[in-house]
């Protein structure tokens, strides 16, 4: 049900006459359980968002030094602040492979 019509539903009050609260209130509910729906199909859609500094940092936790340089030996990560390269050595998800570029482009000179 799209938004305009549910609209309309709450609008037009003769809907809900003859019903009694708990059918209103179900009503309701089920009024704003479609809506929901709508939203979540909606949200699908949108695009991911960019990968930015602060869902980088997040993402690397303490891999990111005090520096800028990324740095660890729990899953070998070296990245001197400027380089065109990084050199990994790990099992690392595609979000922190994300993170690792944008780091590298937004930090390097």
């Amino acid at each position: 049900m799209k938004t305009e019509q549910i609209i309309k539903v709450l609008e037009n009050a003769s809907t809900l006459q003859g019903l009694t609260k708990e059918q209103e209130k179900d009503h309701i509910y089920w009024i704003a359980a479609q809506r929901l729906k709508e939203l979540e199909e909606r949200f699908k859609a949108l695009p991911v968002l960019p990968m930015n500094e602060a869902k980088a940092r997040e993402i690397l936790g303490d891999i990111v030094q005090a520096d800028n340089t990324l740095d660890s030996l729990v899953e070998y990560v070296d990245w001197p602040l400027n380089a065109s390269t990084i050199c990994l050595d790990g099992d690392f998800t595609a979000d922190e492979l994300e993170a690792f570029s944008c780091w590298m482009r937004n930090k390097g000179e």
